[in-house]
C-alpha cells in the first residue's frame, strides 16, 4: 500500500515554478530554501527566501492577478502576481491550499499544503477493520478516515476476530477496552496475532489514558501504534502510516496520483495562463 498526495503532476508542477519562480524573482540578496514536510493529512512543500518581503496589509490581495504592491514592483517583478494568482486557484481545484507569511524587508515564507490519502496496489482505498465497544467511537473513525480507507466496524472481540477471519484487512483498529474480553493488552494483541495471514498486519491500539510511556508500553504487548482518545485524526493518520511503513506496506509519500477530481479542461485553461 502507497500514501499518494492526492494531485495532478503537471498542475503540481506549475504551482511550484510559480512559488519558486516569484521566490527567485523577489531575493537579490540572501538565500531560498525548499522544504517537504508530511504530517497527516498533508504534505507540504514550503519555500523560504530572504527576499523583499510584503506589507502585511497587501498579503490578502497576493493571490489575485496582478495583486503585486505597487506599480514600481510590477514593472520590477513582471508576471509574479500572475503566477501566484494561477498557482490558488490550481490549488483549490485539486483540494490545496496555498498561505504565505511575509514581512517588509525580511522575506516570505509561501505554503503549498496537498491532501493525502492512502491506496492499496490496485489504487483502491485500503480495507481496515475497526474493533471497539463503544458505538459513538465508530462515527468518529468513520469520519476521521473519510476518503482513506474502507472500514469493516465490529462491537466484539469475538465478532472482530470472525470479520478478521472473513476477510483479510490492511490494519486493525482495535479499543484498549476489549482486553478485558482477551485476558490482557497483550493477550488481545495476540488474538489477532495468531489467525493466518496477521503476522505483520499493523495493529494499532486506542486507549482512554494518554499516559506517559503508554505508547512504549503497548509496544512492548505487541502494537504497532497507539492513539490516544478523544482520536484526532493527525494523530490516527499518522500512527496508521507509522505501521504502515514499518511493515513495509507504504510507500513514499512522494508519489502522485490524479483523482479525476479536476476537469481537464479547467487544467488546460489554468495551465495556459500560468
Amino acid at each position: 500500500m502507497e500514501a499518494f498526495v492526492r494531485v495532478d503532476p503537471a498542475s503540481l508542477y506549475r504551482v511550484v515554478r510559480s512559488v519558486i519562480g516569484n521566490a527567485v524573482k523577489f531575493t537579490d540578496e540572501g538565500g531560498i530554501v525548499v522544504e517537504v514536510e508530511v504530517e497527516a493529512p498533508e504534505a507540504r512543500v514550503r519555500v523560504i527566501d530572504t527576499g523583499v518581503g510584503i506589507d502585511e496589509e497587501y498579503l490578502p490581495q497576493l493571490f489575485d492577478s496582478f495583486g503585486q504592491e505597487d506599480d514600481s514592483m510590477t514593472r520590477h517583478f513582471e508576471g509574479a502576481g500572475v503566477g501566484l494568482a494561477v498557482a490558488k486557484r490550481l490549488l483549490d481545484l485539486m483540494g490545496g491550499s496555498i498561505e504565505v507569511d511575509s514581512r517588509k524587508g525580511e522575506g516570505s515564507v509561501f505554503t503549498v499544503a496537498l491532501p493525502m490519502a492512502f491506496r492499496d496496489a490496485s489504487g483502491e482505498r485500503p480495507h481496515m477493520l475497526v474493533a471497539d465497544e463503544q458505538e459513538d467511537q465508530h462515527k468518529l473513525l468513520r469520519h476521521h478516515l473519510d476518503g482513506q480507507a474502507r472500514l469493516t466496524v465490529t462491537r466484539t472481540l469475538d465478532d472482530a476476530l470472525e470479520a478478521a477471519r472473513r476477510r483479510r484487512v490492511a490494519a486493525v483498529l482495535v479499543s484498549a477496552g476489549l482486553s478485558t474480553e482477551a485476558g490482557s493488552a497483550r493477550d488481545l494483541a495476540e488474538c489477532f496475532r495468531a489467525l493466518s495471514g496477521y503476522d505483520d498486519t499493523p495493529l494499532i491500539v486506542l486507549d482512554e489514558d494518554a499516559l506517559p510511556g503508554a505508547a512504549e508500553q503497548f509496544e512492548a504487548e505487541g502494537f504497532d501504534g497507539y492513539v490516544a482518545r478523544p482520536l484526532k485524526q493527525t494523530a490516527l493518520l499518522n500512527a496508521l502510516g507509522d505501521a504502515l511503513e514499518d511493515d513495509g506496506a507504504a510507500g513514499p509519500v512522494a508519489a502522485l496520483r490524479a483523482e479525476g477530481a479536476v476537469a481537464e479542461e479547467q487544467l488546460e485553461e489554468l495551465r495556459a495562463e500560468a
